[in-house]
């Protein structure tokens, strides 16, 4: 949801940390990227690529929800919780790399038809 309301890349969505999300004025700020093997580099894709976005109210709403249920998830996951602070992450808060979201892709061209992607 986060790409389809702003247009970043999938790297700069899984690299967002809650710290780069300003719900009170509606925008995020990209810093930084996850690799395809799932390793946080503290700088996006090109220098252009450092921007801040502003996002609709709906966008909003889905991001104040997730963060609740990461917040419910750390308690239930505490003894194992990953307190990495990514807004995209696994029930047990790990990270999730470029690599994990292949299936998109494949899902987006059975649906669509060749030629469509995470871009599209």
């Amino acid at each position: 949801m986060i790409a389809y309301h702003t247009g970043l890349r999938v790297g700069e969505v899984l690299g967002l940390h809650w710290s780069e999300i300003d719900l009170n004025a509606d925008e995020l700020t990209v810093r930084g990227t996850m690799t395809e093997s799932g390793v946080y580099q503290p700088y996006p894709k090109t220098k252009d690529s450092c921007r801040t976005i502003p996002f609709a109210h709906k966008l909003n709403l889905i991001l104040k929800k997730e963060k609740k249920h990461q917040a419910e998830m750390k308690l239930r996951f505490s003894h194992v919780y990953n307190s990495n602070n990514y807004v995209c992450c696994r029930e047990n808060g790990l990270r999730i790399s470029t690599g994990d979201m292949r299936y998109f892709n494949e899902w987006t061209k059975e649906t669509f038809g060749d030629g469509y992607t995470f871009h599209s």
